[in-house]
């Protein structure tokens, strides 16, 4: 728990997790919960009974709320499966009044032929994105156009800048409305999504720019003031086919198909991004192929940002060594741990994501009781110095303090 403070407040700013999405697609890989795992794959133990996997998220969930910071995000990858159970369980965890929204975003074009026992093909998964307090001021970045673009005053309206927007607009549900000229008396009729209320009072506000003939249409002011507080995203994030990204992390592994489904780079940039900070912390706890390490590199190299990751995953099936530790490595120094020459690269200019460190730790649990008084000052001792590794500004309150942080961590499985 080093990224918590003396005062217990949380220290990081993103967590993204793409947690086992609890579907019967790993049986047919034979990952079921009533089997034990063989070693032949890099998968995640994909199958639980529901109660059992909504106490394995409701547990580290927790722990993810303790470690936000107030103006702190947490997105988190999930399909149909359990969605609807996520939802509802992040809602008593982080509070109704911290939902900011559920993004989807299309994994396919669709079912392209394949036969299916679906009645449906489902061609999209969602990221459910909480934030730590709203009312600690979190921003999304947004989307965005250029800022100042098309904002002028050449009237000297006393609110600045501005720029004209349309009143007139068609669509579902968008009806007649009727406004009238007050210094003209001409009146104005036109469909549009604004209710009577809200022409009313811009009326009243100065903000309707009336034109001279009746044949035209009145516009509005939209101040850019206004428009950098509104700036909006949407929920819908758009196509990202789930078979190229797929097949350009499979480069990074000279075409081996090491691990199955990865998330998209582009997925994980676009959300960190929205966090809106350059030196951003940011946590993945089901770290799996380490796509979210690869992304805040790239993300760095795009806009000189100064973002830290913390990835963390068990290491069942070598997975931690062999795809999380070796994807980093190999992104980073542009080829293999072992020297291997590899086909990916980052870019025509910059072959590789040079200037970055990850530093490793692997962690062990021991049982202690009373009487290990020697063994439970080694553990504090080296303890505080990993702690520091992480954070260096880390500091413990007491012994007490760094004892309660190492069982915080809540070993699910102990070391025979």
């Amino acid at each position: 728990m080093t990224y918590v403070d003396s005062r217990g407040k949380g220290l990081i700013d993103v967590i993204y997790i793409d947690p086992p999405y609890n579907t019967e697609k790993s049986k047919e890989e034979g990952n079921d919960y009533k089997e034990e795992v063989e070693a032949k794959k890099f998968i995640y133990r994909d199958k639980f009974t529901r109660d059992g996997w909504l106490n394995m998220m409701n547990e580290r969930l927790k722990l993810a709320k303790k470690l936000l910071s107030d103006k702190g995000v947490i997105f988190i990858s999930i399909d149909d499966t359990e969605q609807a159970y996520l939802k509802v369980l992040c809602d008593e965890i982080f509070g109704e009044s911290n939902f900011i929204v559920v993004f989807n975003w299309q994994t396919t074009d669709g079912a392209q032929g394949i036969p299916t026992k679906q009645l449906v093909s489902p061609n999209h998964e969602y990221v459910l994105c909480y934030t730590k307090d709203k009312n600690a001021g979190f921003k999304f970045a947004g989307l965005g156009r250029q800022q100042d673009s098309g904002f002028k005053n050449p009237d000297n309206d006393a609110r600045g800048r501005w720029k004209r927007q349309y009143l007139q607009r068609f669509g579902l549900g968008f009806t007649e409305k009727t406004i009238i000229d007050p210094k003209t008396n001409i009146s104005f009729t036109f469909e549009t999504p604004y209710t009577q209320d809200n022409l009313n009072d811009m009326i009243k506000d100065n903000r309707i720019i009336f034109p001279k003939q009746k044949t035209q249409y009145p516009a509005f002011k939209e101040f850019l003031s206004e428009y950098e507080n509104n700036r909006q995203i949407t929920s819908s994030l758009g196509l990202y086919p789930t078979k190229s990204f797929t097949e350009e992390f499979n480069t990074i592994f000279n075409g081996k198909r090491v691990f199955n489904n990865p998330k998209p780079v582009p997925l994980i940039k676009f959300l960190i991004k929205q966090a809106n900070n350059v030196n951003a912390t940011i946590l993945d706890f089901f770290a799996g192929s380490g796509t979210t390490g690869q992304a805040v590199m790239e993300l760095n190299a795009e806009d000189e940002g100064n973002r830290k990751f913390v990835l963390v995953t068990n290491n069942e099936n070598n997975i931690a060594t062999n795809i999380t530790r070796e994807r980093l490595y190999r992104v980073i120094n542009g080829k293999g741990s072992k020297g291997e020459k590899i086909e990916w690269e980052y870019s025509k200019e910059k072959k590789s994501l040079t200037n970055n460190t990850v530093r490793v730790f692997d962690i062990k649990t021991e049982n202690l009781t009373i009487a290990d008084v020697e063994k439970a000052e080694r553990i504090k001792t080296e303890a505080e110095k990993d702690f520091k590794k992480l954070n260096e500004k880390y500091q413990a309150k007491d012994d007490l303090y760094i004892y309660t942080q190492l069982t915080s961590l809540n070993p699910y499985k102990s070391e025979k």
